[in-house]
């Protein structure tokens, strides 16, 4: 049986030496799932924004078949203004269109 290696490339990197013996890459798809699912079930809370965690598994001949990545960002900054925009801060309003009275 083929022997794949789970390398796991984050804050702490563990590179994978001894391998598992799986039947098939499919099969080594749904391991590496399984195993991603429990590393980050293990994170508990510690996994931060721009932070990255990523998995990689290669065949025997060290040539990676599957990449999973995780990455993290922040969308909005921790502070939210409760002020009212300026006036010269208000966002711009498109041009309503003029009504022209119907001459018949």
């Amino acid at each position: 049986m083929p022997r794949y290696f789970f390398h796991v490339h984050n804050v702490a990197p563990h590179k994978d030496q001894d391998g598992e013996e799986l039947p098939d890459d499919a099969t080594a798809w749904r391991e590496a799932t399984r195993y991603a699912g429990a590393l980050l079930n293990d994170l508990d809370g510690k996994f931060r924004p721009g932070e990255e965690w990523n998995m990689e598994v290669a065949d025997e001949a060290g040539k990676p078949i599957y990449f999973i990545s995780i990455r993290s960002r922040k969308m909005r900054s921790r502070r939210l203004s409760k002020r009212p925009l300026s006036w010269t801060q208000q966002p711009a309003t498109p041009a309503q269109p003029q009504s022209t009275p119907h001459t018949g």
